[in-house]
């Protein structure tokens, strides 16, 4: 296997169906890296669009090409390009995301530094032009500098009930690096490493349970891209592209958990609550999961956001689970109002997080995840000057 503690060698894996669009500025972010020791990985589900046209305009031998053997789900997809993966990490990435310029380099420097077994970058996001017909772009970016080595054991109860989102954990998607070694230790009984149908969601609380510690950059490391091609935005309802969010199961052998049903409302200690059952049938180790509380997070975590108007699916599904004979009310009861006292602490200390978080509308004019890369880089190493966004500078920021 490639790479060595001082010059980690990286997978980037780019799971991929009909994303030719956007997939083109997505290889330009991660071609054009500083640091030698990396490969690309395209796992093509079989697209019907024009990416090989795309990725013939790429003459690198970094560059790896793979294809499923037939139309797969979304976490399938996942395991078959993780088993492609020649090296010692493995970061994956979304057709429509890009890693910052420096990207490879800072980590493979915060791998030697701290020996830890994953690096998660502080989430930045860029919203494409076509998110929606009347949306325009924007870029959001954390301001933070310096990393630190966190400790997972205080941390994991915050993550398996909501109150702290999984991209600040270690994981397997954009933003989040992982040793190969760290992955062999969250395989389940039947060999795979994926179960759930969510695979972000699922490697957060997996990797967290089997990791003692990771590096947490307060610099962001990639820039996740939401376009209206991207399957979680269409599965949370920020697009209207149904037949996109279908690619989370169409075609899966992966599906919700028998005890919660086939179809889950899209809320967060629920998924994750599905996420765990699967872990804890498969991945020795794992810890019984509490089962009524997550139910009691799931109307918490609605209650703190101000979003229970129009949440009749998730009033639906927890009547049924209730009714369960496995499922204890009473416990759900006592465990209700904690959980609202919890969300609410969790919603403040969301906000005192995001004070250093900047949005910039507009994007300061980057019409593609490579242009915003560029301006995000500038934005951080130039700090908030008002002048970063005059005509001149982006031309030279973009262009450079």
């Amino acid at each position: 296997m490639k790479g060595s503690p001082v010059n980690a060698y990286f997978n980037i894996l780019i799971p991929v169906k009909d994303r030719a669009w956007t997939l083109k500025s997505t290889l330009e972010t991660v071609l054009s890296q500083d640091y030698p020791h990396f490969r690309v990985i395209i796992s093509d589900n079989c697209s019907q669009d024009h990416l090989h046209q795309i990725l013939a305009q790429f003459s690198d031998s970094r560059l790896h090409y793979v294809s499923t053997p037939r139309p797969l789900g979304m976490s399938d997809n996942f395991e078959f390009a993780l088993e492609h993966v020649d090296g010692d990490w493995v970061a994956y990435l979304g057709a429509d995301d890009g890693l910052l310029p420096g990207c490879l380099t800072r980590v493979a420097e915060l791998i030697a530094k701290t020996d830890c077994e994953a690096v998660t970058g502080a989430p930045a996001t860029y919203l494409w032009p076509n998110l929606t017909p009347s949306s325009r772009p924007r870029l959001t970016i954390p301001l933070g500098t310096g990393h630190e080595v966190r400790e997972l054991a205080p941390m994991r109860d915050k993550l398996v009930s909501g109150r702290l989102a999984y991209p600040h954990y270690p994981y397997l998607y954009t933003g989040g690096f992982v040793a190969t070694r760290a992955i062999q230790k969250g395989r389940g009984k039947n060999g795979r490493f994926f179960q759930s149908i969510i695979p972000a969601l699922y490697s957060a609380l997996v990797l967290s349970w089997k990791l003692d510690r990771y590096v947490y950059s307060r610099r962001p490391l990639t820039l996740a891209g939401i376009s209206s091609s991207s399957t979680g935005a269409a599965y949370f309802g920020l697009t209207n592209k149904s037949e996109v969010a279908r690619a989370l199961v169409e075609d899966s052998s992966v599906r919700f958990n028998p005890r919660l049903g086939p179809d889950l409302p899209h809320n967060l200690p629920l998924l994750l609550l599905d996420s765990y059952l699967w872990a804890e049938q498969q991945v020795p180790g794992m810890p019984s999961v509490q089962f009524e509380r997550q139910l009691a997070c799931s109307i918490a975590s609605e209650v703190t956001l101000l979003k229970l108007k129009g949440q009749q699916r998730l009033v639906q599904c927890l009547r049924r689970l209730l009714k369960d004979p496995g499922t204890r009310p009473g416990v759900f009861a006592a465990a209700l109002p904690k959980a609202l006292w919890d969300f609410g602490w969790a919603r403040a200390a969301s906000l005192k997080r995001h004070q250093s978080t900047r949005s910039w509308d507009g994007a300061a004019g980057a019409c593609t995840i490579a242009e915003a890369c560029w301006v995000a880089q500038g934005i951080l190493a130039h700090g908030e000057s008002s002048s970063l966004f005059s005509a001149p500078l982006l031309q030279r920021t973009v262009r450079s």
